[in-house]
């Protein structure tokens, strides 16, 4: 198997990790077996995803680790008990930045290519400060497909204004990021962001249901009301424009 993977990176509370949510729902409803990753140590994200789940480990104790393979990863992996198609690595609760030491970049290859062995799909919740998240600034070069999400308010294009600079170079190759505003409400200056960005490939409206499921820790349950399943369309068309472009 040679697993794909999606780096999911933008401005703070731009929706990342509930835009990782979803892609991974509709992967599983495509019987595809997907991994997320997040090396977030600000906010851990798998008591996010999982709330009411028992973690089987930490992704911070693979990349600190001296062995590191594909039965290492699978033994680490905590599954979604309702869909085992989806499974999430991610630091747990209560660890930080200082729960383990600097990791190298040759430790985050290897578990990237560990995991393209295991799974069809890797999703990849970056971190907005990835200069302190070796995963994201890795992923980010790596990535077969990056996803650049931005909210259309003045943090949203200050933080773009600011961050892209720091990924100048071949190596990251910030023409290929598909570029999508997220959480978008009919009040917000959404021709001025759209300009000032240099236009986006989607846009993705902000919906109430979404919001519940991050609050009320649901966010791979099904979507009910009207606007909540356009949202899921929209998410289907990003992933085939995602294709389209040689993924």
């Amino acid at each position: 198997m040679n697993g794909k993977v999606i780096a999911v990176w933008g401005s703070p509370s731009s929706g990342k990790t509930t835009l990782c949510a979803v892609l991974a729902k509709q992967f599983a409803r495509k019987n595809r077996n997907v991994l997320l990753l997040s090396f977030d140590t600000c906010v851990p994200a798998l008591p996010i995803w999982f709330p009411h789940t028992e973690p089987k480990g930490s992704i911070g104790s693979l990349l600190t680790s001296l062995t590191l393979t594909a039965g290492d990863i699978a033994d680490k992996i905590t599954l979604y008990p309702r869909d085992e198609r989806i499974g999430v690595l991610a630091a747990v609760r209560e660890e930080n930045l200082v729960t383990y030491p600097e990791i190298r970049k040759d430790m985050v290859y290897r578990l990237l290519d560990a995991a393209k062995k295991l799974c069809e799909y890797i999703i990849v919740d970056c971190s907005s400060n990835f200069m302190f998240d070796m995963l994201s600034l890795i992923a980010l070069e790596q990535a077969d497909a990056v996803m650049r999400l931005q909210t259309p308010d003045a943090r949203g294009m200050l933080y773009h204004a600011s961050q892209l600079a720091v990924l100048d170079g071949e190596i990251f190759n910030t023409g290929r990021h598909v570029k999508v505003c997220n959480l978008v409400k009919e009040y917000h200056p959404l021709e001025e962001t759209a300009n000032a960005a240099g236009g986006f490939d989607a846009v993705l409206p902000f919906n109430e249901e979404l919001e519940s499921k991050y609050l009320t820790g649901k966010m791979f349950e099904e979507f009910y009301t009207r606007k909540g399943k356009e949202y899921v369309k929209s998410c289907d068309k990003l992933l085939s424009m995602v294709k389209g472009s040689g993924f």
